[in-house]
């Protein structure tokens, strides 16, 4: 898609004469997500992080080197 596709279609207007807020085109959902997850990094319940960490430690991965192992 081009620079001028997305410009036209994410500023086009409504049959009502509006313009239409937050088009989305192909792929921005998941840009949007994967860009906010890198940023923020992806929130794990309490006890999934005590397993991962569980996990770790039967393999031999020190502990020290989880750096939210203890958060």
């Amino acid at each position: 898609m081009t620079a001028d596709m997305r410009e036209r279609a994410t500023t086009a207007m409504d049959i009502r004469g509006f313009f239409r807020s937050k088009v989305l085109i192909p792929r921005d959902p998941g840009a949007k997500t994967a860009s906010k997850r890198s940023r923020n990094g992806i929130l794990l319940p309490d006890d999934s992080r005590t397993a991962i960490v569980a996990a770790a430690r039967e393999v031999g991965v020190l502990e020290t080197s989880i750096p939210w192992a203890s958060a």
